[in-house]
Order: structure tokens, then sequence, then C-alpha cells
């Protein structure tokens, strides 16, 4: 790959200023497979995190473009990595924040597809979108909103309808679901370790006392002090491991959700946490449950000590910078016009199979708007996505773009699914397909022997059916190659 940098403008929107910044990307390829005009080129539409995260994992692209005499393009996300707006600065204050929106990256990279169009004299080329999760809501909405600049668009485990504001509304309580189906029988895992994890994560919830949240903290091998540790804190750090360990649910080790920063985490690693807690624990109200909280720590120590080794668990600390970086930024999406959604109940025996084993938490945008405000000075728009993308409807009136989702990943609740309430009125020019088995976006990675515990490899088969389709399209001619005929029966 070579790296490069363009000279993109820093705000699309204003006629006042013509200040630039310089924008990454990698170019993979080009000279080896890409067969000049004509000839595709695959552009993989960064996310949250340094564009290396993308180039070393997805592997969808590396492994199909010879075969379609492809290019490859990885375009960074405008204020991660190396493309800063202030330069040497990854972590910029909060004032200079002010251009990371999801308009302005969808901007950055419709005006670096069309200077490659033209450099490379690339005019008859399909440019074919790849992304996963935020990267692969992008490439969605990229699509839709500049279709001139994707002929096609591969969207893994792209959210797109978790948000105020959709018609149905959604429901917020899937990610939770989701995630406790990961730690049953069901899922994989065994139904003792849903139960003993809500047992504590409703004694952390309760939790009022310092001199009990203390307690539990040493059993749980959280390091010192303990003292200064509440239930809160222990909840939300908790909380995002569980989060981590769903998502992260392949079936071979991997560092994509640690961000790239160091570590892999292992195969299914709900699992491999639930082999903790899949025993029965003392959890009375007048029990002692050390040697349940113990477990606990145990089941959660396996995403620190992924990043490396430890003797404790910190809560109040990110478990690499890359993360840390991550989550600073990420907070600012999430406060301005990425505000996603998500409920808990903390009860597992709801009617109709509903519930959850994590904690109640109900969304609030009063307090959502509080937050952010005293965080980084701005309020959320709650409705943009909706408003400008379109919601539900967005699958009806956009082409050419595939929504993959996992089975076992929790944001399939907020992705479009084979039974979505519109399916009906899905526009035949789109598709879905469900990853049975497997977590975030497994799709777009390198194939691995492990793969044949998924569908992962018919889902595959059924995303180059389409590309080949939008090559066709475009009036190019690609090489055969031994995919199947388009249209293979959709995956449930």
């Amino acid at each position: 790959c070579e790296e490069h940098y363009f000279t993109q403008t820093l705000d699309h929107f204003s006629f006042e200023s013509n200040q630039t910044f310089q924008q990454r990307y990698y170019v993979c390829k080009r000279q080896n497979w890409w067969k000049g005009n004509g000839a595709p080129v695959f552009f993989y539409t960064g996310n949250e995190a340094s564009v290396e995260l993308y180039v070393n994992m997805t592997g969808l692209m590396w492994e199909n473009a010879q075969s379609f005499g492809a290019a490859l393009v990885f375009a960074e996300h405008r204020y991660f990595g190396k493309s800063l707006p202030v330069p040497n600065t990854p972590m910029p204050p909060v004032a200079d924040l002010k251009y990371l929106t999801t308009d302005q990256a969808m901007m950055d990279y419709s005006t670096l597809i069309s200077w490659i169009r033209n450099d490379w004299n690339a005019t008859d080329s399909a440019f074919i979108g790849f992304g996963g999760s935020y990267g692969g809501m992008l490439c969605a909405w990229t699509r839709s909103k500049y279709p001139s600049a994707l002929d096609g668009c591969v969207a893994g485990s792209a959210p797109v309808i978790d948000f105020m504001g959709m018609q149905p509304e959604l429901d917020y309580a899937g990610f939770a679901e989701i995630e406790t189906f990961d730690a049953s029988t069901a899922g994989g895992s065994n139904d003792l370790c849903k139960i003993n994890i809500n047992t504590v994560m409703m004694d952390l919830y309760n939790c009022n006392d310092a001199a009990t949240a203390a307690k539990i903290a040493t059993a749980m091998n959280v390091c010192e002090p303990t003292q200064q540790i509440s239930g809160n804190t222990m909840l939300n750090a908790w909380g995002n491991v569980i989060g981590d360990f769903a998502m992260g649910s392949y079936p071979y080790p991997s560092a994509y959700m640690l961000m790239g920063g160091g570590g892999e985490l292992p195969a299914y690693p709900m699992r491999q946490a639930c082999s903790f807690l899949s025993q029965p624990f003392p959890s009375g109200a007048n029990d002692d449950k050390t040697a349940l909280y113990t477990a606990f720590g145990q089941a959660m120590l396996i995403y620190y000590e992924a990043a490396g080794s430890v003797s404790c668990i910190n809560v109040n600390q990110d478990v690499n910078e890359a993360t840390q970086i991550v989550d600073y930024l990420w907070g600012y999406l999430a406060c301005t016009d990425m505000l996603m959604i998500q409920t808990q109940s903390g009860n597992l025996n709801l009617p109709n199979g509903k519930g959850d084993m994590l904690y109640p938490l109900p969304f609030n945008l009063a307090e959502s708007e509080e937050y952010c405000q005293q965080t980084y000075g701005v309020y959320p728009s709650a409705n943009w996505v909706t408003v400008s993308f379109g919601g539900r409807q967005l699958i009806e009136t956009a082409t050419n773009i595939i929504f993959n989702n996992g089975e076992l990943d929790p944001w399939r609740f907020g992705g479009f699914v084979e039974d979505a309430p519109n399916k009906a009125k899905f526009n035949p020019k789109n598709n879905v397909a469900l990853v049975k088995n497997a977590g975030h976006h497994m799709e777009l990675m390198f194939s691995n022997p492990a793969d044949s515990q998924t569908n992962v490899a018919d889902v595959r088969k059924l995303i180059l059916s389409e590309i080949q389709q939008w090559i066709s399209e475009k009036a190019g001619t690609v090489p055969q190659i031994n995919i199947g005929k388009r249209g293979t029966a959709r995956l449930h």
C-alpha cells in the first residue's frame, strides 16, 4: 500500500472560509491488479479509528480485488489517525471539534472520490463502497445522498435506524437483549451466566454506600483505592466490556474490538467470560456473594488482560490509548448528530420473552442534553439522522446496498434485517443478510479456517454477487468469478 494525503476542505458547507486539512488515505494494488478506466475501485469509508485498522482487517476487499481487477482505497475519517484538522493533536480541545460531523465526513469521501476519478482517468469505473459499523452507516448514507460517488455499498453491521423519529419506533431494548442472548444457552453460553451477571449488575445498581462498593470491588480485583470506586463506576465499565464481548463474537481471536491498540480478545469472548459464571452461586439478599463477585471479576479480566498483563482491573482507565482517543472523539459525535439510543430493564423475566441481564437504564433526552452540554458544550440533534437520511425509508429509496448483520452482534437490533416491519417495501435493488453465530461485521474480515462455525462463506458469496451486478450496471466488463448466481437465497 501507498500512503497518500489529500488537501481536503475543512468546512464543506461554508462559503466564508477556504481552510483545509490533510486527509490521509491508502492506495493498494493499483499497479498490480487495477486494469485501468472501467475497472472497479473498492473504497473503504473509514470510521472512528486510525485507517490502518481497516487496511489490516478488511479481508473481504483484499481477497477479492484481484478477481475483479480492482484497486483498493482506504480513506481515513477526519479527526482520526493522522487526518487531523488540528495538527499533531489527536485529542483536540472541544472548541476545535466543531467540524467533526457525519455530513462533513461524507463530503470528504465524495470529494476524494471525485478527485480520484479525474486523477486516475477512472470516469467509467465503478466505485464500490465498503464499511463496517459507523463506516457502514457512512457508506450507505453516502450511496444514498451522493450516488455519483459510490455505485454500490457493502454495509456491515450498520445500525442506521437506531435513532429517534423512526416510524414505527425501534425497540431500543434490543441491544441489551442480544447481549443477554449471547450469555445464554441459546447463544452458545449457559443460562446460569446471564442469571449471575444479572445478580451482580443489580447489586451494583442498588449499591448506595461506599463500604459495600469497596467490598465488591475488592472481590472483583479492581485496583486500589477501592474506597473511591462507586457502584456506578463499575456498572459503566462492565457494561462497556460486556458490549465488546458480544460484538467481538468471532470464532477466532481478534484485535478488532481493541481498535488495533494492542492485544486481542479470545474467540467468542462472551463464552470465555461465561465459563467463570456457569455454575450456581449464592445469590440471596443475605448470602455472602464474594465467590460470585470474584468469578465475575475473573470474567471481566479477560478483556483487560487482552491488551497486556495486568495485576488488577483499572475501571477508571481505557484498556489502551487507542480506545481512549476513540471514546473522546466518538463521545462528541454521539453528542451532536449521532445520538444513538439503547435502553435496559435489568429484568430477565419480562413478558413475551423480553428482558435483559443488565440494570435499569431508560433513555432520557434531557439527561443526554445535560451531559453533552457539560462535557462538550453542545446539544445533540436527536432527529438529525432520521430527517437527513430517511430512517427506515433508506432501504426503500436508495439502491445498490447490501446490509449484513451478525446474529450475535447487539448492533443487529438497529440494522435492516429480513423480518423488518417494512420488509415488503424494501427496494429490490437492495439486499440483506444474516451471519449466523457471529458478531460485528465478520463478513468484512479475512477468511479463517474457523469460519466453518458460521455461514459467513455463503454471505460473502452473496455480497460478491451483488458487487458484480453493480459493476455491470456501470457498464464495465468484469472477469467471471465463481461466486454463484445473483439472487442467491437470502440468508436467515
